[in-house]
């Protein structure tokens, strides 16, 4: 085939259709060329108003818009002030803040701003000037809430107080106003439903018979967005006492010639012969969470620390979805030498608490107000100062013993106090279990304490004794871990105990075994498989001392102490058994 027969024909005409000379101009539509011609002059116009709306942008750069990226480039060139730190005495003069933008309203050639720092908040006013162009005030009526921005501004004294603010009698007058990060225009929830009180569990929206128009927000929404939820005046005041609650904890027990110490976390064996622990995969072998620092406690004291303690991360393996447990928690440990009774290191537990209570109660009285604000229907009813212990007046007073001076006292139920300084009440474990039948709270004694029974003991102590902390011990040997020294007047009883604040647990602890042959026997006894806890069992080999300790559950201790409805609102990130993220 040649060529020319491979070139393909062009098609015929269509019939009946001229052909059109080439080059002939197409006909005009004068409606379409108009439309076309506006659409032109507005795109121009359009381009003119971006062109110059950039340049008068790049001509206030140093006035106003997105700061560059802070680059550690500034450190000796700017100098900010605190929104908590301005007062009057800085009327008329400059100052630099970096602030949140707390809310934002701008109309016609005014903006306010609300600037917020942690607690603190100060309104912020823009007006348009010869130095200050109309863009400036859009552009600060659209910066999102929860923005990050540098204000530099003059202090003003306003007419009239903003006492919508915690800075009524100051107002800043905005010179330069920079957004250093942008907040996404749409919260998962807004700040002001969040500083509401918490709703009910599960519930979302006006809670039943509440008038206020606010959403409530739970707390499940809180904790998937837990770094938002801090932000409101109840959760940040919240950790703040939860971090001061740990402080006076450690300051006790140094001061008490306590050396601190940290103990594994990850552990070769299920160290107290419980199911409660988390296993995992170790380079081939099984290994395990710590479930509490005891026995590493134990063995820093037989390693002549005489007195030690810890403030770390504990792992419980409990599928237990109350209001009061968590899988991973912080414990307040501490392990001591005795020289003749447990009930010494019943005196350092009460003293301790004593300490960190009432410190935290002058210390921090505004954030201990701010954080009860957090409850299902409202803000919680202040529980007020731990009472103190059996005060003079009290008409039990006279019949309750004293372990310190050794009077066993006439009490029915056996309760006693360590001290008449500390405002701790004990009673043996019998004894509770009397008082509780004899208010009709049980029928009849049982083997160990239920929540029902610990808030029960709590309102009963509180009613007859007029005080919120009890510690209970003598402890049935069912109930108790296999290194809990027995009574020796009582084979079935214990050297153990428990405190309770407001009718819940918050600490735990007893006198241990020092005995290597009688600790190995009732590691047995246990089920405990003795080579797995073999470094443990020798550490008592060399002589041992006699010693105690206990444990404290540090979350609980701020719930309980603050009023709180739920333990997870004292954990920053808390894991339970349907939690592990964030």
């Amino acid at each position: 085939m040649s060529s020319e027969e491979q070139k393909p024909v062009a098609p015929p005409e269509a019939a009946g259709a001229e052909a059109k000379p080439e080059g002939e101009p197409k006909k005009k539509n004068p409606k379409q060329d108009a439309k076309e011609a506006r659409k032109a002059a507005r795109l121009a116009e359009e381009a003119e108003k971006a062109r110059q709306k950039a340049e008068l942008l790049k001509q206030y750069a140093a006035t106003f818009g997105n700061a560059e990226l802070i680059r550690s480039t500034t450190h000796k060139t700017k100098v900010f002030t605190t929104v908590a730190a301005l007062n009057t005495d800085n009327v008329g003069g400059t100052v630099l803040i970096r602030a949140r933008v707390h809310s934002t309203r701008a109309k016609g050639k005014l903006a306010f701003l609300v600037l917020r720092e942690t607690f603190e908040t100060v309104q912020a006013v823009l007006s348009v000037t010869d130095a200050t162009p109309k863009e400036m005030i859009d552009f600060a009526g659209k910066i999102a809430p929860e923005s990050i921005v540098d204000v530099e501004a003059t202090v003003c004294a306003p007419q009239q107080p903003v006492k919508s603010t915690t800075k009524p009698d100051i107002e800043l007058s905005i010179n330069k106003l920079h957004v250093v990060s942008a907040s996404q225009p749409v919260l998962p929830f807004q700040f002001e439903d969040a500083s509401q009180p918490d709703a009910p569990a599960g519930a979302e929206g006006d809670a039943a018979g509440d008038n206020d128009a606010r959403a409530k927000v739970n707390l499940e929404t809180r904790l998937n967005c837990r770094w938002l939820d801090m932000r409101t005046r109840a959760s940040n005041a919240l950790f703040r006492v939860s971090s001061r609650i740990s402080q006076y904890f450690r300051e006790f027990l140094v001061e008490h010639d306590f050396i601190e110490i940290h103990t594994p976390k990850l552990i070769g064996t299920a160290s107290e012969g419980g199911a409660n622990v988390f296993k995992l995969p170790y380079f081939g072998k099984d290994a395990f969470l710590a479930q509490s620092p005891q026995l590493y406690k134990q063995m820093c004291v037989m390693g002549d620390m005489p007195r030690v303690f810890e403030v770390g991360q504990v792992f419980r393996a409990e599928n237990s979805n109350t209001h009061r447990h968590l899988t991973e928690f912080v414990g307040l440990d501490a392990e001591m030498v005795i020289d003749r009774s447990y009930h010494e290191v019943l005196d350092v537990l009460e003293a301790a608490v004593t300490h960190v209570l009432t410190h935290t109660e002058v210390a921090c009285a505004e954030a201990v107000r701010r954080a009860r604000q957090l409850c299902p229907a409202g803000p919680v009813e202040d529980p007020g100062p731990i009472v103190p212990a059996m005060l003079d007046d009290h008409p039990l007073r006279s019949v309750v013993g004293c372990d310190a001076d050794g009077t066993a006292g006439s009490d029915l139920y056996g309760a006693r106090v360590g001290s008449a300084r500390l405002p701790v009440l004990r009673i043996a474990f019998d004894g509770a279990m009397r008082l509780l039948v004899d208010s009709g709270d049980i029928d009849a004694p049982a083997d160990d304490f239920n929540t029902a029974m610990e808030k029960a003991l709590g309102v009963r102590v509180k009613d007859r004794y007029g005080v919120d902390l009890v510690l209970c011990d003598a402890y049935p040997s069912t109930v108790r871990p296999f290194y809990t020294q027995r009574d020796p007047a009582d084979d079935t009883r214990t050297l153990s105990y428990d405190l309770l604040l407001r009718g819940q647990e918050i600490c735990s602890g007893a006198q241990r075994l020092h005995d290597m042959g009688l600790l190995a026997e009732r590691a047995e006894a246990a089920g405990v498989t003795l080579a797995n806890i073999r470094p443990y069992i020798d550490a008592f080999a060399y002589g041992a001392w006699p010693h105690g300790g206990f444990g404290i559950g540090q979350q609980r201790l701020v719930m309980l102490y603050l009023g709180l409805p739920d333990v997870r609102y004292a954990s920053f990130f808390p894991r339970d058994p349907a939690r592990i993220s964030p």
